[in-house]
């Protein structure tokens, strides 16, 4: 199920994702997958770099080491498309 949280991580709206952190439901968006399993750190590290956003939602407390459908974390996405300073984020 896809979240608003995963579209504003996806686009790098980092006011809009900040914003939806602090709300009561957060924790749950923070950890739900979408029809292929992403979670929004996933969605985050794909295509354009969105260190900001990846910063976010680390400090929220998503989980690094989630998955998608196919087997593959945040980290394979941030390294197939070169986002340097998020692989960092995502390796400390």
């Amino acid at each position: 199920q896809e979240t608003l949280l995963h579209l504003a991580a996806e686009n790098g709206d980092a006011g809009l994702v900040s914003f939806l952190l602090q709300q009561s439901f957060s924790q749950e968006w923070l950890h739900q997958g979408d029809s292929d399993g992403k979670i929004p750190l996933h969605r985050a590290v794909w295509l354009n770099p969105k260190p900001a956003v990846v910063s976010a939602l680390i400090a929220a407390g998503t989980r690094v080491d989630t998955t998608n459908n196919y087997g593959y974390t945040a980290l394979h996405w941030a390294a197939k498309h070169g986002h340097v300073e998020s692989a960092r984020q995502l390796l400390a």
